[in-house]
């Protein structure tokens, strides 16, 4: 027994001096609290990552109307695509109602869509077309329902030079035709919501134009509908 004491000794006397060492070198050494945080190297400006901007930043001052230089059909995509943007919000806010509101008394816009409403339908019917024609409407339907704005007179008379068109005429497909009847009548319906006195003037000055029979439909449309005021 005493031998196996004296074979294992030796290696226990190297542990205990080399535990006793470890601990007078850290002795030496600071303690954690006194160690520097360690620094995170900073990105200049040159090498930052980009911020997401909103979309009005990213293309620089917001405009209450798409470049004139563009040909007229891109400018009207342009503008119903903002248009829907902003109007699909239930509650648009602070800038967004702003620019909402800029949009929709804007006389170059107005001038955009009166004409692409009164332009012939475009046969035979395409959906893309009929989209279109239909933003072109919900655009001039929040122009009436923007009860302040200051260009609601010339808003009211593109409104009822729609509905008194005769465009739908120049076409003989009955699709096609039913789709742009179907766009004076809820030009109609949208008068009698936010124009009432308007939309009854319309009817009985209108009782002599060609679109009397769709005056009348759309009038008894309006009047069977729930009231929106």
């Amino acid at each position: 027994m005493l031998e196996l004491f004296k074979s294992w000794r030796f290696p226990l006397a190297l542990l205990l001096a080399a535990i006793a060492w470890a601990a007078a070198l850290h002795k030496g050494l600071p303690e954690p609290a006194d160690r520097k945080p360690q620094q995170v190297p900073q990105l200049s400006a040159a090498t930052e990552q980009p911020r997401m901007q909103p979309a009005a930043a990213v293309a620089g001052e917001r405009r209450e109307v798409p470049n004139a230089s563009l040909p007229a059909a891109e400018r009207l995509t342009l503008l119903l695509a903002r248009h829907h943007k902003l109007a699909e919000k239930a509650v648009p806010l602070g800038d967004e109602r702003a620019e909402l509101e800029a949009l929709l008394s804007n006389r170059d816009n107005l001038t955009l869509v009166r004409e692409r409403l009164l332009a012939a339908p475009r046969v035979p019917l395409d959906m893309h077309d009929q989209d279109e024609r239909l933003e072109a409407v919900a655009f001039l339907r929040d122009a009436l329902r923007y009860r302040t704005n200051p260009s609601r007179s010339e808003t009211l008379s593109v409104v009822n030079e729609i509905i008194l068109a005769g465009n739908h005429r120049s076409v003989r497909e009955r699709d096609v035709r039913r789709s742009s009847v179907a766009d004076k009548i809820d030009l109609f319906q949208a008068l009698a919501a936010y124009a009432p006195e308007a939309a009854r003037e319309l009817e009985h000055s209108g009782g002599t134009s060609e679109n009397r029979k769709l005056l009348a439909y759309a009038a008894q449309l309006a009047k069977n509908s729930p009231s929106v005021e």
